[in-house]
């Protein structure tokens, strides 16, 4: 048998063929643009379905909640019917149409809705319990922002004041996480801390715009007149009106602002006048003396806080703060008791307070 050999010439071109391996910076880069073409596609897809989320005229109150919630008894049945309807996120509001406060919610068109009012769009449904308008669509990157806060909190809560009147106003929000809703408004800081036991209580450092109001308020109803700003006032409401007020001072007040106040409450001193004829009558003075009694029991710093209750100027051991923490962190701004609160809605159970904290606004219930 012939042997078959084969011959190839030591320089045949197939034996210049070997493995060549791609250069590291053309895999990065195909990873790359694959990753930029995904995040691109997301972008694209999302922006054509939030973008489109309907914008309403008017709006003053913007929620964004996570369906499935239980919401509080006291807010609108639209509003806990649509966020019942949906797992998804809901937009949930309150919009100013001629002057009355109407409910609405918006839904994902699959959801289901009884509603007085209805619209609808290739997404979204829009339920409300009276005509409303619409103007153009929410800004996309606020609706990113109102997701994201509503997937880490339990909702994203957006105030429009120009929405409540015709007035130019001015934009809060804010994710709310359990009980409380921390703002993006910006409030004066001050050092220490408030506590209040009253129904009504209010830090005239953080809203001095305030103090023209309340103070005549005050006057209406109990006849009290204060001519001095305090730094703090408190007071608790009874079937009379108003009682156990409570006022702070960062300096002790002038001389004629405590005869004032204590003049308005019935305090005055009793002086013998002799008239021409020898008769002696009773003469009401400016509660000087009685002040002055004050003073003498009391260091004068003490006029720093003032407490008036039954129509009396009660001593500096009454006249302490009262201890106690608010429902968060901060110093209390603002404090509306829940038997305050029940004056005006009946099914509202709890505290409502308006803190300061590290500069910014931050409301909360207990």
């Amino acid at each position: 048998m012939d042997e078959l050999k084969t011959m190839l010439p030591q320089a045949n071109h197939l034996l210049g063929y070997a493995e060549q391996k791609q250069p590291p910076w053309l895999k990065i880069g195909l990873i790359a643009i694959s990753a930029l073409v995904l995040a691109g596609a997301v972008l694209v897809g999302g922006y054509s379905i939030l973008g489109k989320v309907p914008r309403i005229k008017g709006q003053a109150v913007v929620l964004t909640v996570n369906g499935g919630q239980a919401l509080p008894v006291f807010v609108p049945e639209i509003w806990k019917r649509a966020v019942k309807s949906s797992n998804l996120p809901v937009i949930v509001g309150l919009a100013n149409e001629s002057g009355k406060m109407t409910p609405y919610a918006i839904t994902n068109r699959w959801a289901s809705l009884e509603a007085e009012y209805f619209q609808e769009s290739d997404f979204y449904n829009l339920y409300s319990d009276g005509p409303i308008q619409t103007e153009g669509y929410v800004d996309f990157f606020q609706i990113i922002q109102a997701i994201f806060d509503a997937s880490s909190g339990s909702a994203h809560l957006n105030l429009d004041t120009s929405g409540m009147s015709d007035a130019d106003g001015i934009e809060i929000s804010g994710p709310i996480v359990a009980n409380s809703w921390r703002s993006d408004f910006k409030l004066k800081h001050a050092e220490g801390l408030n506590s209040s036991d009253k129904d009504i209580f209010v830090d005239l450092e953080s809203f001095p715009e305030a103090w023209p109001t309340i103070n005549q308020a005050v006057k209406n109803i109990s006849g009290i007149e204060i001519d001095e700003k305090p730094k703090t006032i408190g007071f608790n409401l009874s079937p009379e009106g108003l009682d156990d007020l409570m006022l702070t001072y960062l300096e002790t007040p002038a001389d004629t602002t405590l005869l004032r106040l204590a003049g308005s409450i019935g305090l005055s001193d009793v002086m013998p006048y002799v008239l021409p004829d020898g008769t002696t009558v009773l003469e009401l003075k400016l509660p000087k003396q009685k002040l002055g009694q004050f003073n003498n029991q009391m260091n004068p710093d003490s006029w720093k806080s003032i407490a008036i209750k039954n129509g009396n100027i009660q001593d500096i051991q009454s006249a302490t703060l009262p201890k106690g923490q608010g429902c968060t962190q901060g110093r209390i701004a603002l404090k509306v008791s829940r038997v305050a609160l029940n004056t005006v809605f009946a099914d509202i159970n709890q505290d409502f307070e308006l803190h300061e904290d590290s500069g910014l606004l931050v409301a909360c219930v207990k």
